[in-house]
Parts: C-alpha cells; sequence; structure tokens
C-alpha cells in the first residue's frame, strides 16, 4: 500500500509550481492545498499580493485578521492548483 500524497486530492486542478505563482499578475486567485496536523486535507483560497519587492500570498480570516503566506517551493505536504 502506498502513501497518501497532497496531489491525491487535487483531481482534475492543474497543478502550479512556485515559479509558475510569482509570474501570475497581482490579484491571482490560488489554492493552496495541505495537510493538517491531524493528516487531514485542507484548502485555503489565496490572492498574489506585491509585499516590497516580492510577491506574496494573502487572504483574510473569519475576523477579519490578514494572513500572508511566502510563495515557497512546492514538497508532499502542500501544493498550488488554480481557482
Amino acid at each position: 500500500m502506498r502513501d497518501v500524497t497532497i496531489r491525491d486530492y487535487i483531481g482534475f486542478k492543474k497543478e502550479l509550481t512556485a515559479a509558475e505563482v510569482k509570474k501570475l499578475p497581482i490579484g491571482t486567485r490560488v489554492v493552496l492545498h495541505s495537510f493538517d496536523r491531524y493528516g487531514s486535507h485542507q484548502t485555503l483560497e489565496l490572492t498574489v499580493t506585491q509585499s516590497g519587492k516580492k510577491k506574496i500570498l494573502t487572504a483574510h480570516d473569519y475576523y477579519g485578521t490578514r494572513i500572508e503566506k511566502p510563495i515557497r517551493t512546492e514538497t508532499d505536504r502542500f501544493c498550488y492548483t488554480e481557482v
């Protein structure tokens, strides 16, 4: 029996590399697929924004707090897909 990877959960959506996400225009929305601490699949819809000279991914939680995530290279624990 093989281990489950994040790519088993993304279905038919196009997977994006970190380099492709960095080249997307400001305001583009992407989905971050990852596992939580219990191993369950979770998604977070993020927007590409500019922070100084680099691009980052941002979202807002239920309370309106801004969440910022750096664009990192993919692993078996997370990946990016188009919306």
